[in-house]
């Protein structure tokens, strides 16, 4: 009779992990289908801005520039990297309209014309390390205060080389301020693999 009752004690028991494993697994399939659509969301802005501004005929500036990517088509349709970025980030919703960062060369700390970052939206991640020993997620913002520079991580190609959506001077046909943009992503940029990492910012839920 204990025999019985273990037995069908184990029985019942296992039938209920199989239960709550089921029920478990459709509400995974939500959630990873979810966070699929973002990045897909936030890959397609990415792209599409690196677009415009190219077909608009963004010349490379860090001056007489606009907080608004619309604000820039309308007067100087100059942009630099930190602008790019920012005017992605706005469009996706993780700044307001007209907030804007950067990052100077050698310094260590973000500066933005605003108070604080939507802790819904992102995570500033202070990182201080050779971006080849970074573990970088696809989608997250890269600063890099050695070069003040930033872009963003666009995953891997199919060699395993590191892409990016980047609209530094290197995205321009002179190479040189006051060139037009022509090549914003995504590419390749090995040289950045021994370069130093300053801050992540990272879209929540991506």
């Amino acid at each position: 009779m204990k025999y019985l009752k273990s037995k069908l004690f184990t029985s019942l028991f296992a039938i209920l992990l199989i239960l709550s494993f089921c029920m478990a697994k459709p509400a995974q399939v939500h959630a990873s289908k979810a966070e699929s659509a973002k990045m897909a969301r936030w890959m397609s802005i990415c792209s599409s801005m690196a677009d415009n501004i190219e077909k608009k005929h963004f010349v490379y500036s860090n001056g007489g520039t606009a907080r608004t990517y619309n604000s820039a088509v309308k007067r100087s349709r100059r942009s630099n990297c930190a602008l790019y970025v920012s005017w992605c980030l706005q469009k996706y919703g993780a700044l307001g309209s007209g907030q804007t960062f950067y990052i100077r060369r050698g310094s260590s700390s973000i500066r933005k014309n605003f108070g604080h970052w939507k802790k819904k939206k992102v995570q500033v991640i202070r990182v201080n390390k050779r971006a080849s020993r970074v573990n970088l997620k696809k989608g997250d913002v890269v600063l890099w205060s050695g070069l003040g520079h930033t872009n963003i991580y666009a995953g891997k190609n199919s060699s395993g080389e590191r892409l990016w959506f980047d609209a530094g001077k290197a995205a321009t046909y002179g190479h040189h301020s006051g060139s037009r943009f022509n090549n914003i992503g995504k590419k390749t940029q090995g040289y950045l693999n021994s370069k130093t990492v300053s801050y992540i910012i990272r879209i929540k839920g991506l």
